[in-house]
């Protein structure tokens, strides 16, 4: 990878970690949420669960607006780390929970923007043999930036207030800002080889998207399958992020800094996602739909593991809390030492982890490879929308549950039930690929043929349709 490549791409990777810090930046306090408003589970799922469904369902408008106006993304990102920044500081200060939940709806609205845009800057700088890897350092970084966000407001809460946390992911998207400066935003479609012709004779594409053919392509059929394992997939995944801390301290008997460290040793896993994300591509040099398979079988094994992991630990039930942070501390690492099964669980998450953060990558290259240039933006919104809303949706399931049966752990083991509808859906997904993926590379030498005919010709006009 070259050096300019690879330094676009942590620099992408790095603006990804810093916007993404706003993601569960509410999820480890609605404890301290519900208790200072006082309001029950519910209404605190709503609070959370607001951000996740508003920030996808503004990445697919935002993703058509860029596709079908051909906008800047870099600029529009300017406008909307700004308008998020004013709303993490107005959250910081709300009296009320209505006020906080006005709040998480904006940012979800505005940041929305970034994964249409990041993603289409990233899959126009990166041909699809080195774009799987790329979009797992994207996910990786995100993820990372997602759980500094987790930590900064989990240590606010300890240390503080949960408002504090809002303050300081404001002052992390003022360093978003910085970042962005430093990103050169590519052409539209510069990655794909087959148009390698037009871009080295100065020209452009020029096709933007047909708002007739959006829903056509949205139900092409591996687009249609791709949607659905992220919904599904999504619902298991929201439940364990927003409610597994909680599950841990009411009926396992461990502390909120044990929960936290608990879930950051099993988030480990996914920092190897990468390397198996690397191997995947290798793979995929062999034959390109062995990807949609392997990541069936990942996702499935991740729903596994949670099952094992979360059954376990309710078993073991190690009541360990402790009233400081460091006899905390002492605590976990005494029972890890001594307690293999504890530990054995653990693990298992770990590798669930690892096996599930691969599947994202997969998803977000197959997107690419069976779509137009001016498409990618807009479908990788529809697949944002049905991941938060498949958020929002799992945790409410989970709190609806925990109310009925006052069990957050049977609410957390059927929202992991999901995760083999979504590995079912990839293996669909995989019936109908290199068939949509043909169409397209047939398509886009057709479309080149003609865009060299016209400039020969003095012809060349702006096509604004989509076919």
């Amino acid at each position: 990878m070259k050096s300019e490549t690879r330094r676009n791409l942590l620099s992408l990777g790095f603006l990804s970690a810093t916007i993404s810090t706003n993601i569960y930046v509410s999820v480890p306090n609605l404890d301290l949420i519900s208790n200072e408003f006082m309001v029950n589970d519910f209404i605190v799922s709503i609070i959370a669960g607001s951000f996740f469904f508003f920030y996808g369902l503004s990445a697919v408008f935002w993703g058509f607006v860029i596709d079908r106006f051909n906008l800047s993304r870099k600029r529009g990102l300017y406008y909307a780390l700004i308008a998020a920044i004013i709303f993490d500081l107005i959250a910081g200060i709300a009296n009320n929970p209505y006020i906080l939940l006005l709040c998480n709806v904006l940012i979800g609205i505005f940041l929305g923007f970034s994964i249409p845009a990041i993603y289409g800057v990233i899959v126009d700088y990166f041909p699809v043999e080195k774009r799987l890897f790329a979009i797992a350092v994207w996910n990786l970084l995100s993820s990372i930036g997602s759980s500094a966000g987790f930590a900064f407001s989990f240590a606010s809460g300890i240390f503080g207030s949960w408002r504090y946390a809002f303050y300081i992911v404001a002052f992390v998207q003022v360093v978003s800002l910085i970042v962005l400066k430093i990103i050169r935003e590519p052409l539209k479609g510069q990655s794909e080889d087959i148009l390698k012709e037009v871009f080295e004779k100065g020209l452009t594409y020029d096709y933007i998207l047909d708002e007739k053919e959006f829903i056509k392509t949205v139900l092409k059929k591996t687009n249609y399958f791709l949607v659905a394992q992220s919904f599904f997939i999504s619902a298991s995944w929201g439940a364990y992020m927003g409610w597994g801390i909680h599950f841990m301290i009411r009926e396992a008997g461990l502390d909120k800094v044990q929960a936290v460290a608990i879930l950051g040793l099993v988030g480990l896993g996914g920092s190897m996602s990468v390397l198996l994300a690397k191997i995947v591509e290798r793979f995929q040099k062999i034959d390109l739909k062995i990807k949609l398979v392997l990541a069936g079988f990942f996702v499935g094994a991740e729903g596994t593991a949670y099952i094992i992991m979360y059954s376990l630990i309710r078993i073991l039930s190690p009541s360990i809390s402790a009233g400081d942070i460091i006899t905390s501390v002492i605590l976990l690492l005494n029972t890890l030492a001594q307690n293999s099964l504890f530990l054995l669980a653990i693990m298992i998450g770990a590798i669930g982890n690892c096996m599930g953060s691969t599947a994202g990558p997969i998803r977000g290259s197959v997107i690419s490879e069976v779509n137009f240039p001016e498409e990618k933006s807009a479908l990788i919104g529809v697949m944002v929308v049905s991941d938060h809303i498949g958020r929002s949706a799992g945790i409410v399931l989970v709190g609806i549950i925990s109310t009925i049966t006052n069990s957050l752990y049977l609410g957390l083991i059927s929202s992991f039930t999901l995760y083999y509808i979504g590995a079912i859906s990839w293996l669909f997904a995989s019936k109908s690929y290199l068939r949509d993926r043909e169409y397209l590379v047939k398509t886009l030498k057709s479309r080149r043929d003609l865009i060299i005919k016209r400039v020969k010709e003095g012809t060349l006009k702006r096509d604004t349709t989509h076919s």
